[in-house]
């Protein structure tokens, strides 16, 4: 049975699955087929496949339809969260002259794939099976699952000086909270610092730990020490990364 997939609407910068009637039919194992034409936004310039898997080793391989066939415009092993690859055409042909494209995992991946145009590009997340495609995608943190792991690049302004956590947490004593940032190069979490929070509406800034520019760093996560459910809430305010942590 062919595992071949179809995208072409788009609500919301969102990229939504369904069969596209007049799509060609793609001859392989294991591949997503995406109509360009039904997916919100400007496309002129370059494919853009990102990897967003928490698989440590993700193998694809990208397809246009053109001339009546399907052929292959680029392929790539990925090894990190985080890594792409840019295709561009030569010209003077365009990729933005093709409506079809199809990505084509290595056999044994199960991939959910979220599309957007983006800056003129198409872009194709590479996701792990189960993902949530109305949220973005940050690394495995599997140290605690209770852990609060979120993406900065996605909140509205950006940050550059100081993490702080703000706690409106009922009475009950003290409460150390720890962050970790997610280093690119090395694929691993690093301690970035604690912070204590004594009372309700408390806000201290993280410290300890990891102390380089906070812009170098996209993916944070968040825990309590003592084990508990807490809700969060990233936010950025006069140049700071603020959590706000609340029963």
């Amino acid at each position: 049975m062919k595992k071949t997939l179809f995208a072409f609407a788009a609500l919301l910068a969102l990229s939504f699955c369904a069969a596209a009637e007049d799509a060609p039919a793609f001859d392989g194992e294991n591949a997503y087929v995406i109509d360009a034409a039904g997916i919100a936004g400007a496309f002129k310039d370059n494919v853009l496949v990102v990897d967003k898997a928490q698989e440590e080793a993700v193998s694809v391989t990208v397809f246009a339809y053109k001339d009546g066939a399907w052929q292959e415009i680029g392929a790539k092993a990925f090894t990190r969260f985080d890594e792409e690859l840019k295709i561009k055409a030569k010209k003077p042909a365009r990729l933005s002259d093709s409506r079809y494209f199809a990505v084509q995992a290595a056999d044994g991946f199960s991939a959910a794939y979220k599309v957007e145009k983006r800056r003129n590009d198409l872009c194709i997340e590479v996701r792990s099976a189960g993902s949530d495609l109305q949220k973005p995608a940050c690394p495995a943190f599997a140290q605690n699952p209770k852990a609060f792991v979120f993406d900065a690049a996605a909140l509205d302004d950006d940050a550059d000086e100081n993490l702080k956590i703000t706690g409106y947490l009922s009475a009950g004593g003290e409460v150390t909270f720890r962050v970790y940032a997610y280093d690119a190069k090395k694929r691993a979490w690093i301690v970035w610092g604690t912070a204590d929070i004594g009372h309700n509406g408390d806000t201290e800034k993280v410290k300890g730990g990891k102390h380089d520019d906070l812009d170098d760093y996209r993916y944070f996560a968040v825990e309590a020490l003592n084990g508990q459910d807490y809700k969060y809430m990233p936010l950025v305010k006069d140049n700071d990364l603020f959590v706000n942590v609340s029963l």
